[in-house]
């Protein structure tokens, strides 16, 4: 697969796959690994900025 262009969960699917094959990880489902993992990250930065936005609210008073 070409690395220009490349999706990040193509990605991290290939570096899960590696993994595997060398026995540093458990065998599993990559696809869904990935998923699952690329959702976490999303999931932290969208918790973060909306904590972020409610700090922002209380110094300015806001509700």
């Amino acid at each position: 697969m070409p690395l220009i262009g490349r999706q990040p969960l193509d990605a991290l699917e290939d570096l899960l796959e590696q993994a595997v094959l060398q026995r540093d990880i458990p065998l599993q489902k990559t696809r869904l690994t990935a998923v699952l993992i690329i959702g976490a990250f999303s999931q932290l930065a969208i918790s973060t900025m909306q904590g972020s936005w409610k700090n922002r609210c209380r110094r300015w008073h806001l509700k």
